[in-house]
């Protein structure tokens, strides 16, 4: 099976076994694919998404950076809106502050990185 468009939510089904990534494997079935990569993007994304509002900064994975033109045109906000509607409402309601003040827009920062790696994966079904 493969997908006929571009899907930014596979950036986070993927898994490269680092401790950035989930520590669970999603076995795709097409009968259930989208509520799949709907749940392994939220998984992901409530791990490595966070919000400073003090710092006015919004730190996101680094997935985003690397793979920014599945989200859009680059633009680190596309990542953010991208990922928005998959994260819990406490989050989307700290993120859409900061982006209430058209005069004062966050900071968006891509986390680093990871060189460490999970022990073990588990298989998510």
């Amino acid at each position: 099976y493969a997908l006929r468009t571009v899907d930014p939510r596979i950036n986070f089904a993927l898994n490269q076994g680092d401790t950035s990534s989930l520590p669970t494997v999603p076995v795709l079935n097409p009968e259930v694919m989208e509520a799949q990569l709907n749940a392994a993007t939220s998984a992901f994304l409530s791990r490595q998404v966070t919000v400073d509002v003090s710092k006015r900064v919004i730190l996101v994975p680094k997935i985003c950076d690397v793979y920014r033109k599945d989200f859009g045109e680059g633009d680190p906000y596309d990542c953010v809106s991208f990922c928005l509607q998959y994260l819990d409402e406490a989050t989307q309601e700290k993120i859409i502050e900061l982006f209430t003040d058209e005069t004062n827009a966050p900071s968006i920062r891509y986390r680093s990185s990871s060189d460490h790696f999970q022990s073990n994966l588990q298989l998510m079904l």
